[in-house]
């Protein structure tokens, strides 16, 4: 797009260059962080990724728009998870799967310490509500700022994380794993 194109849509090409150079600077900064977080969610690593950049394309187009592009990014990579979760339950599933599919993909498992891993495989244990509180905690977010993002009540959320660390606590110790 040339700078006449931006002016014929109401954008100066410097005001557009701005934008694009701000949405990259937040995609090198929470690309990671969001992969991390879809992980937390009980995601595998292929589909954390996939996720995540899906959730970034769309990001890209509303850009200029968005308030809370961090908060809005781990709403739509949530709600993403959740469809292909539905999705993959109306499959029809196999006799001849294995009795335990990998957590990551080898690729992402390489990159990952042991303690990375035994943590992602306990998160993965965790009912949902707790799981989705905890992943968004870990994030940064607080409860209050959570319970907005997932329809919940504050005390609810409060609830849940205290059920999801005392789970995970308990699960790491059973491992050998001494959390702090």
């Amino acid at each position: 797009m040339g700078g006449d194109e931006f002016e014929a849509v109401g954008l100066s090409a410097a005001s557009h260059a701005v934008t694009a150079a701000d949405f990259g600077e937040f995609y090198d900064r929470e690309m990671p962080a969001l992969v991390w977080f879809v992980l937390a969610l009980g995601a595998d690593g292929d589909t954390a990724a996939d996720v995540a950049q899906t959730a970034f394309v769309k990001a890209f187009s509303v850009w200029d728009d968005l308030r809370h592009p961090k908060a809005w990014l781990r709403r739509v990579a949530q709600n993403d998870l959740s469809d292909r979760r539905r999705a993959r339950q109306r499959e029809t599933i196999s006799d001849e799967l294995p009795d335990q599919i990998d957590l990551l993909s080898a690729a992402m498992a390489a990159e990952l310490r042991a303690e990375q891993r035994e943590v992602i495989a306990a998160l993965k244990l965790l009912p949902i509500k707790q799981r989705q509180a905890l992943a968004w905690c870990l994030d940064g977010f607080t409860p209050t700022e959570i319970a907005e993002s997932l329809g919940m009540q504050p005390t609810a959320v409060r609830q849940n994380l205290f059920k999801a660390k005392r789970a995970l606590r308990a699960a790491l110790e059973s491992r050998g794993r001494h959390p702090r």
